[in-house]
């Protein structure tokens, strides 16, 4: 697998390449394989992203109704709470997706009084998904968009603290 970094000179630019490379993995999932399964990302990228998915020509370009979507991780807040990054997800882009089947939305239940147990469930629930359509025990996604904060974290993972051990 080769790695490729690509700098973009301004916020927008970012948005418009993530969009791209979305709707690009969508459309080709969708075409090997009939689905697409996406995990979506927080932070602030999503906000300056979701909308130009949900409109022309790229809401446009995708069958919305073969993807299913994920989350590689949420905060611990309501999905209603503003910093909910399934609440973002779904006001600035899931409501806007033509065809969408709510049923293929699986929020991660970041709200639950124990989140170990949610966090185990949300596992069961990825796995019962995917592992038919892959090999046994290893579930793949066909994108997970991960962000990287100021601090240098992603999918809620801070450099030295003691999860990544």
């Amino acid at each position: 697998m080769s790695v490729e970094f690509r700098v973009l000179p301004t916020p927008a630019a970012l948005a418009e390449a993530a969009a791209d490379r979305i709707v690009a993995a969508a459309r080709n999932a969708i075409r090997r394989r009939g689905r697409c399964f996406l995990a979506l990302s927080g932070g602030s990228a999503p906000r300056l992203v979701y909308p130009l998915l949900a409109a022309s020509p790229r809401v446009d370009a995708v069958e919305w109704s073969r993807v299913s979507f994920f989350w590689g991780d949420d905060r611990a807040v309501p999905p209603d709470h503003a910093e909910s990054n399934y609440g973002v997800a779904r006001v600035m882009l899931l409501d806007h997706l033509p065809g969408l089947r709510f049923n293929d939305v699986h929020r991660m239940p970041a709200d639950a009084p124990d989140l170990a147990t949610a966090a185990a469930g949300y596992d069961r629930t990825i796995r019962r998904i995917l592992t038919p359509l892959r090999i046994p025990d290893r579930p793949q996604l066909d994108l997970v968009w991960l962000g990287m904060g100021p601090d240098g974290h992603t999918a809620s993972l801070f450099p030295g603290a003691s999860t990544l051990d």
